[in-house]
């Protein structure tokens, strides 16, 4: 039987409907609203799927293409830049 989920429609950070600053509280935050299963369009064409519960991680990566992509957004980057201590890297691709 196939999970159907409810779809963020849109997302903005800038707009101050998720803080940017505590990703970590917007992620929970998203997670109570919307569900484990959240999808965030970027600009027109692109989307984010963010998932909350390791059985939907293994779902689409068992799933997906040969060669999938985990594209991070820009809340990510930020964070793990403004947290040296704790990453050393923006964790957006090899170092």
């Amino acid at each position: 039987m196939q999970k159907v989920y409810k779809c963020l429609l849109t997302c903005s950070y800038f707009k101050g409907i998720y803080d940017r600053d505590h990703v970590k509280y917007t992620f929970a935050k998203m997670f109570r609203q919307y569900g484990p299963v959240v999808k965030e369009y970027i600009g027109r064409d692109r989307a984010i799927v963010h998932l909350f519960h390791p059985d939907d991680m293994r779902t689409v990566y068992r799933h997906d293409g040969r060669f999938p992509t985990r594209t991070s957004h820009r809340v990510m980057a930020r964070h793990r830049k403004e947290m040296p201590d704790l990453y050393d890297s923006p964790g957006l691709g090899p170092r």
